[in-house]
């Protein structure tokens, strides 16, 4: 067995000591340590400012004096939830079929109808490898053995600076998936529900249990798009912070979701909360997203109203790309570089039921909209153009508008898509507007309305010009 020697003394012998083992260059740059905090003080700032003393101080510490490396090892919670690796090419269609039209049956229709073309309403939303990442380490096997007097602990070493490369990575993910869920929130598009001013725990296990029972059933109102969908209990998970959890016992949850008390672990995502984030780290990460932005002070406070998040595990959209370890030997500089590349798609799935979990005040009124008509544009046959329009509101409130012409008796609609029956031009809910004929002595009256709450609009006039 071997022995471990711990050298006892006085910071200022200690440093003296080290000063006696190192080289003549370590021993030109760092004085005698005299008596005193400001000596000691000012060897170390002289130790820390230049790179290759600092590397033989560790060296020669380490060769003294007993090492403990503290490398502690953490998985993401959301990392259960990732799908299917995507190995090849860089996009994912995911689609969803929406109920089949019904028509009250008549028999006189069949003549006239017969074999005409019932499109199945089809939707679908495109998901993208959307960050790229890097950890590199270097790893100097000729300096680093310096330090050490045994084979095994030198080789668990290097072992624990690479395993700390995979430990990085799950930080990072947890980072990422945590900021995008907080953004989805602010956002408003989620169904939410809100508990009274002095809620109790039991209060909240009525919640859980309430939109579980109504997950299984086929809904719209669930979901961003507002297809029928369901959730099976089996299929439901619920995100939920440190402290909400803490006044929580297991088994209101495995009430609620109707499964074992066991299964509950496998079945809830505990999350720290929504105040701390990795800003530095989470800019490296999302450095390419022009959307990406630090929380404001009145965002984070209505992110710590946040109780918990009832999903469908299908809802979000976690899809591993490119993972791979990347080794290079230099022998000029006797090292080794050791690059972790990682690639993933970070998505909502905007067909898949959700729903929020939150203090009373938390979601908010929509108060106007904000539509005005391009002066620029004049509604000549083989034009278009895209409209676009805000919402004002107070509190996390949804931000989506969507737009229908004002008078829908003159148009005909199918498949998302108004199309006018004089002149055949065609307007999306999303806004898109397409002249088919001229329409520019009048213009086209369109509304642009919150989603959120339909009752509010914002009419104008597109086209018409100057």
């Amino acid at each position: 067995m071997q022995s471990t020697t711990f050298y006892t003394g006085t910071s200022e012998q200690v440093l003296n000591f080290i000063r006696d083992q190192a080289s003549a260059s370590y021993q030109n740059y760092v004085p005698v340590a005299i008596p005193g905090a400001e000596s000691v003080q000012s060897i170390g700032a002289i130790i820390m400012d230049n790179v290759a003393l600092r590397t033989e101080f560790s060296d020669l510490i380490c060769r003294m004096s007993y090492m403990l490396v503290n490398s502690p090892k953490w998985k993401s919670p959301f990392r259960k939830l990732e799908r299917p690796e995507m190995k090849l090419g860089e996009f994912i269609e995911n689609s969803f079929i929406d109920l089949t039209k019904v028509y009250g049956y008549d028999m006189s229709r069949a003549e006239s109808e017969h074999l005409k073309i019932e499109l199945p309403d089809i939707k679908a939303s495109f998901h993208y490898i959307n960050t790229a990442r890097v950890y590199p380490v270097t790893i100097s096997r000729k300096q680093l053995a310096k330090a050490f007097t045994s084979d095994p602990a030198f080789n668990s070493f290097v072992n624990e600076i690479i395993s700390k490369m995979y430990t990085s990575e799950e930080y990072d993910d947890y980072q990422v998936t945590k900021y995008m869920i907080a953004r989805e929130i602010l956002l408003g598009r989620q169904y939410y529900t809100e508990l009274s001013d002095n809620y109790s725990p039991q209060e909240l296990s009525e919640k859980f249990r309430a939109i579980s029972n109504k997950f299984t059933f086929m809904r719209r109102d669930f979901n961003i798009v507002g297809v029928a969908n369901t959730c099976a209990k089996n299929d439901q998970n619920i995100m939920i912070s440190a402290d909400v959890d803490a006044k929580v016992d297991v088994n209101v949850y495995a009430e609620a979701f109707n499964i074992q008390y066991a299964d509950m672990y496998a079945r809830k995502l505990l999350y720290d909360d929504f105040d701390d984030f990795d800003y530095e780290r989470l800019q490296e990460i999302l450095v390419d997203d022009v959307n990406y932005r630090e929380f404001t002070t009145d965002e984070l406070n209505l992110l710590k109203k946040i109780k918990a998040v009832v999903f469908d595990r299908e809802w979000l959209m976690l899809i591993p790309g490119w993972k791979e370890m990347i080794e290079d030997q230099n022998g000029l500089g006797a090292y080794r570089n050791y690059n972790l590349h990682v690639e993933k798609c970070y998505s909502i799935n905007p067909f898949a039921n959700c729903a929020i979990i939150a203090e009373n005040g938390t979601f908010g009124t929509i108060n106007s909209v904000n539509f005005t008509a391009p002066a620029e544009f004049i509604a000549k046959s083989g034009t278009f153009i895209q409209l676009a329009a805000t919402v004002v509101g107070t509190n996390i409130y949804s931000k989506t508008v969507e737009f229908k012409p004002t008078t829908l008796s003159a148009w005909n609609y199918k498949n998302g898509i108004y199309e006018e029956k004089a002149t055949g031009n065609t307007l999306t809910k999303s806004g898109f507007l397409t002249i088919k004929k001229d329409s520019n002595t009048n213009g086209i009256s369109i509304d642009a309305y919150s989603v959120f709450n339909p009752s509010i609009k914002k009419t104008t006039i597109v086209g018409k010009g100057v």
